[in-house]
């Protein structure tokens, strides 16, 4: 009798613990829409386009990001921290330039608001732009 109500009381309190495998980086996955705004030469523009985000295999914070910024053959990897990420100082190549990347983000809900730095030769662009999940 003893041995059922202990084995009653403990899967009560496994079935109350927060489950710790929740991947964080599992909200970020899939196939985005971006509309991004900056600011070239005293010019006022704005970019679409669509990327993807897929967990990366080598780290379980890491997300990569293929076709960000506007490139298609390029991927950037990012850190996911709850709703947040960041892109470290990253080289991505645009129209034959290297071009360092970095910048920051959030999700809530199917919609990430971020911005990144993008420098050149003696150019740097601030980009900040919204994807919305497709």
């Amino acid at each position: 009798m003893l041995a059922a109500v202990l084995l009653s009381i403990a899967t009560l309190f496994s079935a109350c613990s927060k489950d710790e495998s929740v991947d964080a980086r599992a909200v970020f996955e899939g196939t985005w829409r971006a509309t991004e705004s900056f600011v070239f030469n005293g010019v006022p523009l704005s970019d679409t386009y669509t990327f993807t985000i897929t967990k990366s295999s080598g780290s379980e914070r890491n997300i990569l990001l293929t076709g960000f910024a506007a490139e298609p053959s390029e991927t950037i990897t990012a850190s996911v921290d709850g709703n947040s990420f960041v892109i470290p100082q990253q080289t991505i190549i645009s129209e034959g330039e290297s071009v360092g990347v970095s910048g920051s983000g959030s999700i809530n809900g199917n919609s990430i608001t971020y911005s990144y730095n993008a420098s050149f030769i003696d150019i740097s662009i601030n980009v900040s732009g919204t994807a919305t999940k497709l």
